[in-house]
């Protein structure tokens, strides 16, 4: 080793002394080069963020965008309406994906009436707008059918929801039912309003089924529920809201439900007082029922 090295330093010293002429330098310029072209230096090893960064084009710079398109595009479809482009994506995706997420029947059957509620607050708000278009009406008939399919799915379940909530939800959407009916009447041909009529039909076979399940528990439950009733009938007359017209049906329910409790004829006396409720939700749920929402 250490004569390499000395022989290395001899060709060096000797190599001082070593004067070329142009000619030569430039012949000697050529060999290099000429060497240089066959024989390339390696490139260095890419730097680590080469390799990172390589990764988030690849890999997460994509994601991320789709992931922020997602989001974009799920919250804009949140005001959109029936007959919208992105109305779909809110009631096939993001409901859906909400609705997931609701682990026992009562907080399933809880989120298909705020849904049904929503579907209302969505018509209300063409009816205003004056977009009732076939579309907007071919959505909004579509998606009330699924609802009323899934809620009845539920409800035939082997699970069992409390009989006294079962019946307030789904009398409830009996309600929105029969004031869909109302709102879509005047923009709607004979076809369509028989398709929101069986709709509205088949809520009222669930609607009866869980009140003769009702009427098949205790005593005390069937009192709750009839008291419940009365004191929200009593609330909605105390309002004076409602047109003379709605306010005699209603009073000639409650007098046939006093003379059929009389009789401690418990069946009749829920039929009235439920019939009474529908007549008052049915006339909320057709007037001005956004500013209601919106207060």
């Amino acid at each position: 080793m250490k004569n390499n090295l000395d022989k290395t330093e001899e060709i060096l010293k000797k190599g001082k002394n070593v004067s070329l002429s142009a000619s030569e330098r430039e012949e000697m310029k050529a060999l290099l080069l000429s060497y240089a072209t066959y024989h390339r230096v390696k490139e260095a090893p890419a730097e680590r963020k080469t390799f990172w960064f390589s990764v988030w084009t690849r890999g997460f710079a994509p994601a991320s965008l789709a992931l922020v398109l997602f989001f974009s595009t799920s919250y804009a479809s949140t005001t959109s309406l029936p007959g919208d482009l992105l109305y779909p994506v809110k009631t096939n995706l993001i409901e859906e994906l909400t609705a997931a997420t609701k682990l026992t029947p009562i907080s399933q059957l809880e989120y298909q009436h705020h849904r049904y509620e929503t579907r209302l607050i969505e018509l209300h708000t063409l009816s205003e707008q004056g977009k009732l278009s076939n579309a907007a009406l071919k959505d909004y008939q579509i998606e009330l059918l699924e609802l009323s399919e899934e809620i009845e799915q539920l409800l035939d379940g082997e699970d069992k929801i409390d009989d006294l909530i079962t019946a307030e939800l789904v009398g409830d959407m009996l309600a929105m039912g029969n004031a869909t009916e109302v709102v879509v009447r005047g923009s709607t041909t004979a076809e369509q309003r028989d398709d929101f009529e069986a709709i509205t039909d088949t809520l009222e076979e669930i609607h009866t089924a869980e009140i003769t399940d009702l009427l098949e528990t205790s005593t005390s439950t069937i009192e709750t529920f009839i008291q419940t009733q009365l004191s929200e009938i009593s609330d909605e007359l105390a309002e004076d809201d409602l047109n003379n017209t709605t306010t005699l049906q209603i009073e000639n329910y409650l007098e046939d439900a006093e003379v059929s409790l009389q009789a401690s004829d418990y069946s009749d006396v829920v039929t009235q007082v439920v019939d009474a409720f529908n007549l008052i939700l049915t006339n909320e749920y057709s007037n001005d029922y956004i500013d209601e929402v919106n207060e």
